[in-house]
């Protein structure tokens, strides 16, 4: 597993297990897509899985489209992301400020706007930990998948998105996950607030105040 940095100053501790999970088949395809599978993921066994609490100082970047909105998650449920299906809410973190910059950067260099955030999230499956992936039968290919590629040109449903929504089905509220970008570790929440983890912006002169306040 990657440690948090210094600057994240997170704690990751096992909790209690999970009710029952679901199994799935990763063979839906999107309209139109072809009937090849680029990945294979027989069965998930969520229930083995702990789930761990995460606790600190969390890092985002925000698109000038979401600055007074930096607790929603509707940007990453527009079109999906790596971790969310379409129309999937998902709050997507990062454990210091450079992977955040570099997961937003990505391929295109655009303005943004770095904010910190306090997490305190009691059920989050640890998909950083080998040992957690091999209890419930989660092929590492899985963390690193061509999502875009999968959804926009062979039109399937990547077997990311069908392992966060079982894992949301099975109680968990989010994930935690090495970045593609960076060295870093990726914390991404799908239940937050209300019935879910705490997530408490910091800011302290209401720089992100939004703007219906």
């Amino acid at each position: 597993m990657v440690p948090a940095s210094a600057h994240s100053r997170s704690r990751w501790t096992h909790g209690a297990g999970l009710g029952p999970s679901r199994a799935w088949r990763c063979s839906a395809r999107l309209s139109g897509g072809s009937a090849r599978r680029q990945l294979r993921v027989s069965q998930w066994t969520l229930n083995a899985a702990a789930p761990k609490r995460v606790e600190g100082r969390w890092w985002r970047m925000l698109s000038p489209r979401w600055h007074h909105e930096p607790l929603s998650g509707a940007g990453a449920a527009r079109a999906g992301g790596r971790w969310n299906a379409a129309g999937m809410p998902a709050l997507y973190l990062s454990a210091d400020h450079g992977t955040a910059i570099a997961e937003y950067m990505q391929a295109l260099i655009h303005p943004g706007t770095l904010a910190p955030y306090d997490v305190d999230a009691a059920a989050i499956l640890d998909l950083t930990d080998a040992a957690v992936r091999a209890s419930v039968g989660i092929d590492e290919a899985v963390l690193t998948l061509p999502w875009r590629r999968i959804r926009d040109i062979e039109r399937r449903v990547p077997a990311s998105w069908a392992l966060a929504q079982d894992a949301l089905a099975a109680g968990f509220e989010g994930c935690l996950v090495p970045s593609t970008q960076a060295k870093g570790v990726n914390l991404v929440l799908w239940r937050w607030d209300r019935g879910g983890a705490k997530v408490t912006l910091i800011d302290p002169v209401g720089d992100l105040k939004s703007q219906s306040d």
